[in-house]
């Protein structure tokens, strides 16, 4: 907030309350709540330079980065997956782009969508279980969690405690990236809007 007192004058204190009012209302403007949606893609990703599939997988929340309502993907049960975690006001087709990217270079990628309203708990639980599951039914257990913004705390819940414990009986590699996760805490986040 910004305080002046070098005067006292109606202008200047006109003057001083129309920054503030503008500094207000670009901060406002320039934070989440007011981001528009996407444009929704539903089309398939290409399949790249991705490896012959030899499983098809339907696991809640979990499926390829686009917005389209079916859900199933097919992996080489051979191969490392990644699995990417969205923020705030996103969705698995914001990711669209950089999966393209993964099997552009042979790699593959699946998207966990969840409410970003519901709490942390219940989202870290749900991702935490659709991991579990596709570890179940792939020959190679090296999976990688990307979680970005608050996406990155769902990931990082979902991989404390038991469910490590149990990833590590199984044989289960998982290893988490976060990109911009305000770990620290919303309020160290709160000058980036």
């Amino acid at each position: 907030m910004i305080i002046y007192r070098g005067s006292d004058s109606p202008q200047v204190r006109a003057l001083a309350r129309g920054i503030i009012f503008g500094a207000l209302l670009a901060s406002l403007l320039s934070g989440c709540t007011f981001l528009q949606p996407p444009d929704l893609d539903p089309t398939p990703l290409e399949a790249g330079r991705l490896p012959a599939p030899d499983i098809s997988v339907q696991i809640p929340q979990l499926g390829p980065c686009t917005d389209a309502p079916e859900q199933a993907f097919s992996l080489d049960s051979s191969k490392p997956v990644t699995v990417l975690v969205h923020g705030c006001n996103g969705s698995a087709g914001r990711f669209r782009s950089l999966a393209q990217l993964y099997a552009f270079h042979g790699q593959q990628a699946v998207c966990f969508s969840y409410d970003d309203r519901a709490s942390l708990v219940r989202s870290s639980a749900q991702l935490a279980a659709a991991v579990g599951l596709l570890a179940g039914r792939m020959r190679n257990r090296d999976i990688t969690v990307i979680g970005h913004s608050m996406g990155g705390l769902v990931a990082r819940k979902a991989m404390e405690g038991e469910r490590r414990t149990e990833w590590e009986r199984d044989r289960v590699n998982v290893n988490l990236v976060t990109v911009s996760a305000p770990v620290a805490g919303i309020a160290v986040a709160n000058p980036c809007g």
